[in-house]
């Protein structure tokens, strides 16, 4: 994800409208991430699944930009497990 959104080339700009369930590639903390939207905060934030993770996040909209088509047809990359006693 680093190489196709931060290359010279790139002309992304974050979304207008994040609507729940889509897909996303969103920068947090410098870094890139495949992302799902979840919902809208109380404090106008979308809430994020980081689908290569696992992990939930709150970011702002301007962090929010469209998913390159090449990245589109990758599976998640975090397995659902379940410890048993």
């Amino acid at each position: 994800m680093e190489t196709i959104y931060s290359s010279e080339e790139c002309k992304k700009k974050p979304v207008d409208i994040v609507r729940e369930g889509n897909f996303y590639a969103a920068v947090i903390d410098s870094t890139w991430f495949r992302v799902k939207a979840m919902g809208t905060t109380a404090d106008d934030k979308e809430m994020v699944l980081l689908v290569d993770f696992g992990q939930v996040d709150e970011i702002g909209k301007d962090s929010i930009y469209p998913l390159d088509e090449q990245l589109t047809d990758l599976p998640a990359q975090v397995l659902n497990s379940l410890l048993s006693a």
